[in-house]
């Protein structure tokens, strides 16, 4: 029990570093990252992340990876498609399955994004003093980030890297 209560008094400590952090990163406003994101949510970036590291991805995948409903994965996915970020095409593994693609605009917003992503990183990594201190913050990260990842249960399939 000193175990969770310590655990809790720490939390407590952490949640306005980790406020801050998150207001200064605007994570939930992309369109603060740069103009290219305007009318996109974190969801639809992520969603553009996943699609890219995945060719030949089909909806089903999608979908359990995001653990969401079909109607829920097909407004995602039609709001995505209207902007012509992705296309929904006959699936090369399954051709009875729709895969999806990232157009050449979503493919050129992907890359904005990963300018913007190591842009954030870097803004965060330049906020330490050291280099010991941001070798550890690295590390650090990473374990909590595959911890809380692989830790949900029967979803650890895939989520690493987007």
């Amino acid at each position: 029990m000193a175990g969770q209560c310590c655990l809790e008094s720490e939390a407590h400590a952490l949640l306005p570093g980790l406020v801050k952090v998150m207001w200064a990163m605007r994570v939930d406003r992309p369109s603060a990252w740069s103009p290219a994101f305007e009318g996109l949510t974190p969801l639809d970036l992520h969603i553009l992340a996943f699609i890219e590291a995945r060719p030949d991805v089909i909806l089903k995948e999608l979908r359990n990876y995001l653990d969401v409903p079909n109607s829920t994965l097909t407004g995602l996915i039609d709001r995505l498609e209207k902007k012509g970020l992705i296309e929904r095409v006959i699936s090369g593994r399954d051709r009875r399955s729709f895969g999806l693609k990232l157009t050449a605009k979503g493919a050129d917003l992907r890359k904005e994004q990963q300018q913007v992503r190591l842009a954030s990183a870097s803004k965060m990594l330049g906020a330490l003093d050291s280099d010991e201190e941001r070798r550890a913050f690295v590390g650090m990260l990473n374990k909590i980030g595959d911890r809380l990842i692989l830790g949900e249960a029967g979803k650890a399939q895939g989520k690493g890297g987007v």
